[in-house]
């Protein structure tokens, strides 16, 4: 082999891995709600539509993403500490023929819920974004005072040459910190 050979297939396969990690994905907005001790989660998955997945369920392939969601307590001196952690997986998928899409949940492995949308927008939507999740519900005896949640995403953004799947994760995304009052907890 030549010594320019082996620098132009890297350079070939370099170019392939390009466009899997030029959409950047990350969450953002992150918003905390707190009523009482129940605090409830809105966020959105920006940039992961235009990696592959939105090809992807136009296609009618089945199409998921995988959201860890922790509550930790923020300790100024020392390490923050994991006070429970989540995870929502959403799988979404297409019948062109029937022009109908189906978004599934799952809380931590199980079923947690189902939609159905005649509109690809709308289960694009679904797959990135959701408003009031009911994520945690803070003890009596845990910490309260410096709590934040953070967040991050995954997905198979495709294959490598068609042969390797490329799994693409978001850095972790950190809510602001809030309390929970006393008299709120149970």
């Amino acid at each position: 082999m030549k010594p320019g050979a082996a620098s132009a297939i890297l350079a070939a396969f370099c170019a392939l891995a390009a466009p899997l990690s030029a959409a950047d994905p990350h969450i953002h907005p992150l918003a905390v709600k707190v009523e009482r001790n129940q605090v409830s989660v809105d966020f959105g998955l920006n940039g992961a539509l235009e990696s592959g997945l939105q090809a992807r369920l136009e296609s009618g392939l089945s199409t998921a993403i995988d959201y860890d969601i922790g509550l930790l307590d923020r300790n100024r001196y020392w390490f923050d500490r994991l006070l429970d952690a989540h995870r929502l997986r959403v799988e979404a998928a297409c019948d062109a023929v029937r022009r109908e899409c189906v978004v599934k949940d799952f809380w931590d492995g199980r079923p947690s819920g189902v939609a159905a949308s005649r509109s690809l927008a709308e289960a694009s939507r679904m797959l990135v974004a959701r408003a009031g999740l009911a994520a945690f519900r803070v003890k009596r005896d845990w910490p309260h005072k410096h709590l934040y949640v953070r967040m991050r995403a995954s997905f198979d953004a495709g294959k490598f040459v068609a042969l390797k799947p490329v799994e693409v994760s978001t850095d972790w995304k950190k809510s602001k910190t809030f309390k929970i009052h006393d008299a709120d907890l149970r």
